[in-house]
């Protein structure tokens, strides 16, 4: 497993694949280990890369879902050869729509399109377990949200960091949820679900 990871590490290098930092990836095992994670909900497969690490950190099961078709298949290629297909589930779909039935999970991962991760975060929520976590990746964004909107040129990435700020916000005030931001990696956010009061 580990030379099929440097061998998918250095895919991504070389071809632009975006992949979680390693900083990331040492945050999120603390997390898994830390919370006895079994089962993990992951929205933006990529290659598959963050998945099959995810599920060597605590033997979990992996649901991850991918709406790159090019993407998908090289995950499913990956996850073939070390024959992890019963535990890394690849599902090709666009998480925005895709409306299957999933399991309860232990953590959820979102790293997808970040203009949609409040989206992201109201449709999955439901199908994570009370105490659970959810982890969102990339809210520093290249250190761009620290940057003021007049200093940022471009209107596209403007209005994204806009509304990655906006998002950050809007978790931060969440009551379910306890918050914690992480600069490890680019910027990582974690909520716990707060447990109810019997």
């Amino acid at each position: 497993m580990e030379k099929l990871l440097k061998e998918m590490h250095d895919y991504a290098l070389e071809n632009d694949v975006p992949i979680i930092e390693k900083d990331g990836l040492r945050v999120l095992k603390d997390i898994i280990i830390k919370n006895d994670v079994k089962s993990i909900l992951e929205i933006g497969t990529a290659i598959g890369y963050s998945a099959l690490n995810f599920h060597t950190y605590n033997d979990c099961n992996v649901i991850t879902i991918e709406r790159d078709n090019q993407m998908h298949t090289l995950a499913k290629e990956y996850v073939s050869r070390v024959k992890k297909e019963d535990m890394v589930k690849l599902i090709y779909a666009d998480a925005l729509i895709f409306d299957e039935e999933l399991p309860i999970v232990d953590m959820i991962y979102i790293d997808a399109a970040k203009a949609q991760y409040r989206k992201f975060f109201e449709k999955y929520e439901v199908y994570l377990k009370e105490g659970g976590v959810i982890v969102f990746d990339n809210l520093d964004f290249h250190g761009w949200t620290s940057v003021p909107q007049e200093e940022i040129k471009s209107r596209n990435l403007r209005q994204l960091v806009r509304k990655i700020n906006a998002f950050k916000e809007f978790i931060e005030n969440n009551k379910q949820y306890d918050y914690q931001y992480i600069e490890d990696g680019d910027g990582i956010g974690v909520v716990k679900r707060k447990k109810e009061n019997i």
